[in-house]
């Protein structure tokens, strides 16, 4: 399960939406999966932003957030928290085949502007 740890390599922020207007048994599956893997994600890929939100939609689903502004959705309505899993290995293997609009570093960028000169100093 090495893949895990390469889900921040792969993706720009997963969001895991959660159907609001519908019976538990449709989100049970990431529910369960949230509760058995969220802690191992954030561990092994503690910069990554994922979202967990609920929305007004009718079946649960990833939206995987690539380079470029590239979305993927995967439904996840009536899923085991095993196939949930199994979702989010298809989206991190999609990453690998994107290109990339960052760099893979945990280095900030430069700073554009120094915010402790003045404006004459910057721009002269």
């Amino acid at each position: 399960m090495a893949w895990r740890a390469r889900i921040s390599h792969r993706l720009h922020e997963l969001k895991i939406l959660m159907a609001g207007e519908t019976t538990d048994a449709v989100n049970a599956g990431v529910r369960e999966f949230l509760l058995k893997n969220y802690s191992d994600l954030k561990i092994l890929n503690p910069k990554f932003s994922f979202l967990v939100r609920n929305f007004k939609g009718e079946e649960p689903m990833f939206v995987g957030v690539y380079g470029w502004g590239r979305e993927e959705i995967k439904p996840l309505a009536g899923l085991s928290d095993v196939e949930v899993l199994d979702a989010l290995r298809d989206l991190v293997k999609l990453g690998e085949t994107y290109p990339k609009s960052w760099p893979i570093t945990d280095e900030l960028p430069p700073t554009v502007i120094d915010a402790t000169a003045s404006l004459d100093e910057q721009f002269t």
